[in-house]
């Protein structure tokens, strides 16, 4: 959500095709609002952050504002143009000021996205072009990841039909994302194909930079033939190749002997093998319930947690968590440190864990379920969790979020009650109906519901 502040680049000497082709696109007159599509694990975010890094750099100073969506995590579309209106101001003086006249002037100015897109950010900018670079470079990256499908839908034709009706503006907008049916058919519609200029991964040949990004880390412990072999196995995805680069990375030869012995290829293939190593220790029908708790909350947390926090909230013991999560490095963050964000590294792990044609399988998550298991164990947490009145033992109702003691104070509060007190309800909504769930909210509603 932030400005580009660092990220996941592209490998020095790769993507340089696409590169010269976005780069291209920055100083020419097509579309204001590049649409950069291919599929999970192509690509796309690596370039979005090597783009923010590129424009960001001193010599250059034309990223004008970069949002990075994120599955769970990050996927408010609602703040989208409001955060861009607030970086271009940070970035630009002659813009903050221009900013902040058109909300003292309105403050209904944030009440639909159109207002917030057309007068918090291409009026300042259209009306302080003569004082601004001739270009500038806004980056939103997977914006399949936002709200909805039809959140998504909202911005790209916002964004199509404002981008239209404004001349000589030296904005550029860089959107990333799949192409989802309905993001393809829109953007294939007479009204917006001519803002619009698209830019398929598909369409460029990855396996050079995919062979130059395997010998890079694994050079030094692999052959050429080996290399060769993993490039083919990737198939064209640096999110399969970055997973198998972190699965081998232990231990080179002997785990390339069971991805070999696997025979086949493929992101799906590739998750099931570390899957199905990963489950070989757990025989227990008790540890395969906590395997299947923690990587469900991993997956559809609505924000990331600590590791001591998921596992307070669950209930469960450092033990569980070197069971679990000790064989699914590769896929998965797993901190040093307790107070560290455990997180999945791409959301393609998220959509193979919940595809229903895995419903066999011990690791199958089914969503509406496991919404059902973090609903209740939210619920219970608050329960046992000494809500009260005042928790923050602040003495003024009157204070406010914003204030520095309001914030230490809330620091201090456990994690895990924090995401319970949070984020209970969209778990709520999501879950399966059972018994215990409302007989569960009734008493918190009747304790705890004002704490």
């Amino acid at each position: 959500m932030r400005r580009h502040s660092g990220g996941r680049a592209c490998l020095r000497a790769t993507c340089g095709d696409v590169l010269k082709e976005i780069h291209s696109w920055v100083e020419s007159d097509a579309g204001r609002l590049l649409w950069l599509h291919g599929p999970a694990g192509s690509g796309k975010s690596t370039l979005s952050h090597t783009i923010a890094e590129y424009y960001s750099r001193p010599n250059k100073n034309l990223l004008a504002a970069s949002f990075f969506f994120s599955r769970g995590y990050l996927s408010n579309s609602d703040i989208l143009f409001q955060t861009i209106a607030f970086q271009l101001g940070l970035q630009h003086s002659v813009l903050q000021q221009a900013i902040a006249s058109a909300i003292i002037a309105d403050m209904t100015i944030f009440d639909t996205k159109a207002n917030q897109l057309e007068r918090l950010i291409l009026d300042p900018v259209s009306e302080m072009a003569p004082f601004l670079p001739s270009r500038l470079v806004v980056v939103i990256d997977a914006l399949d990841e936002c709200d909805s499908d039809d959140a998504a839908s909202d911005v790209i034709k916002l964004l199509a039909t404002s981008l239209s009706s404004y001349d000589a503006l030296p904005l550029r907008f860089l959107v990333t994302c799949r192409p989802e049916k309905h993001l393809y058919n829109l953007f294939m519609q007479p009204s917006i194909s001519p803002v619009a200029y698209p830019l398929d991964l598909s369409a460029f040949d990855a396996r050079r930079d995919i062979s130059l990004y395997i010998t890079d880390e694994l050079g030094e412990l692999l052959n050429s033939t080996d290399i060769a072999f993993l490039v083919q196995f990737s198939e064209g995805l640096f999110i399969a190749a970055s997973t198998l680069v972190r699965f081998l990375k232990p231990s080179p030869t002997l785990r390339l002997q069971e991805v070999r012995s696997d025979g086949l290829s493929g992101l799906d293939n590739l998750y099931r093998l570390i899957m199905t190593r990963a489950m070989r220790d757990v025989t227990l029908p008790r540890e395969q319930d906590s395997f299947r708790i923690i990587i469900a909350t991993i997956i559809l947390a609505s924000a990331r947690l600590s590791m001591q926090a998921l596992l307070d909230l669950l209930h469960l013991h450092q033990e569980i968590k070197e069971l679990v999560l000790d064989g699914l490095r590769s896929v998965i963050h797993v901190p040093g440190t307790p107070n560290g964000v455990v997180h999945a590294f791409h959301s393609s792990f998220h959509d193979f864990l919940v595809n229903p044609k895995y419903n066999k399988t011990p690791w199958f998550i089914d969503v509406a379920t496991y919404h059902g298991v973090l609903a209740r164990s939210c619920l219970e947490r608050m329960r046992k969790g000494r809500l009260k009145q005042d928790i923050c033992h602040l003495g003024k109702h009157t204070k406010k979020n914003r204030d520095a003691d309001v914030q230490e104070k809330v620091k201090s509060l456990p994690g895990d009650l924090v995401y319970a007190s949070r984020y209970w309800a969209g778990h709520f909504s999501k879950s399966k109906r059972h018994d215990a769930l409302p007989v569960l909210l009734t008493k918190f509603a009747l304790e705890h519901l004002l704490h």
